[in-house]
């Protein structure tokens, strides 16, 4: 399964949008219907408040070296 990866280089729409198909295509994988618009914008939002959407791999190696210290 593919992982999202937030591009600080695009857009929040742009992010969003890439997030949200691939959430439509992961949840349609286990016979779930796709959020609707608003609800996929508001859990996107709080994923990324939250600090759950991954930025690329070498950032988060880079927060994982930087907490070992």
């Amino acid at each position: 399964m593919e992982r999202f990866e937030y591009d600080d280089d695009a857009s929040d729409e742009q992010n969003f949008i890439a997030w949200s198909l691939m959430n439509a295509d992961e949840r349609d994988g286990v016979g779930q219907a796709p959020l609707p618009q608003e609800e996929a914008r508001g859990l996107f939002n709080e994923l990324k408040e939250s600090g759950w959407l991954m930025r690329s791999r070498e950032e988060a190696d880079q927060g994982k070296s930087e907490s070992n210290w």
